[in-house]
């Protein structure tokens, strides 16, 4: 049976994708030269970014993706690196970053492999890397740590500005009052962060919007986040991202030791200029200086 030209393209890529994760996770870099679609940076403390959707490559070898959203997180590349310089120099250690450096359109790494590669073999390929770079990140962090947060960067355009700050919980869910929140099994068996509540041993509805959230420490740094004590829920009607794929697999909601949160950060104030890059990474140092010292007890140098 004679290949086509598009498919010995994406086998082609294919077979320059193969290579090994976990080595560059091992010796601390980023690998672009032999995978230009996927970064990882080691990190020492017990936290780890994912960046899927600020990619720009579109390969001719691999076939666009037919459906599903195309559109790319602009600039979320841009401020993981803001993010990243902020928290080394308020935290005095560094965080792990794993980047999909491929666009949308080729790869939707938030999404399962059906939607996210739509059967072309290079963006599956592309697909398990990335999720594979996660799986073993989240155990190095868990087996140096024991513990530890994940957390998924995005862009959102919605008409209110704030920061989303998701858990898998929707804005139903998030409707409910605090002991509601905090006494229903179901609700923590499908936030992603059941593992931070069953160690810490604090209500639900306390790490979702009490003072101690991401969201309200957040909202004390100066950015404007949902939930948290300020904003307990979203404005009825209004948009909000709640997660997908990428902390529903690698947070806690089934197990391990990592909750991942899904961070969506408006364009306007926050990704549209370079000193709102900037001054957003200082304030989500500052936020997570303390949300890692009061719930993981790490102590910045």
């Amino acid at each position: 049976m004679r290949l086509t030209e598009m498919h010995q393209r994406s086998l082609a890529f294919l077979i320059l994708a193969n290579v090994s994760l976990f080595a560059a996770i091992q010796h601390g870099h980023a690998q672009t030269d032999t995978a230009p679609f996927l970064e990882i940076q080691d990190g020492s403390l017990p936290l780890i970014f994912t960046v899927p959707h600020g990619g720009s490559l579109k390969p001719a070898g691999l076939m666009n993706r037919r459906y599903g959203s195309l559109a790319t997180d602009a600039e979320t590349k841009t401020l993981a690196a803001e993010i990243d310089l902020a928290i080394k120099t308020r935290l005095g250690a560094s965080a792990h970053f794993i980047i999909n450096n491929l666009h949308r359109s080729k790869l939707d790494p938030n999404r399962d492999i059906t939607e996210a590669a739509q059967d072309d073999p290079g963006a599956q390929s592309a697909w398990r890397d990335f999720h594979a770079a996660c799986t073993a990140t989240t155990q190095k962090v868990t087996k140096t740590h024991g513990s530890g947060l994940l957390i998924d960067l995005h862009g959102h355009r919605h008409e209110e500005p704030n920061v989303e700050v998701g858990m898998l919980l929707n804005a139903a869910d998030l409707q409910n009052s605090d002991a509601e929140i905090s006494s229903n099994p179901s609700l923590l068996s499908k936030s992603s962060i059941k593992e931070l509540v069953q160690r810490t041993g604090k209500p639900l509805a306390e790490l979702i919007r009490g003072p101690s959230s991401l969201g309200s420490l957040l909202e004390i740094s100066g950015q404007r986040s949902l939930p948290s004590a300020v904003r307990p829920e979203p404005t009825a009607g209004a948009s909000y991202y709640s997660g997908a794929y990428i902390i529903a697999t690698h947070g806690s909601k089934n197990g391990g030791k990592v909750s991942a949160i899904q961070l969506e950060c408006p364009w306007e104030g926050v990704r549209d200029t370079a000193s709102n890059r900037k001054q957003f990474a200082k304030r989500l140092a500052d936020a997570l200086a303390e949300f890692l010292h009061v719930h993981f007890h790490w102590k910045s140098e």
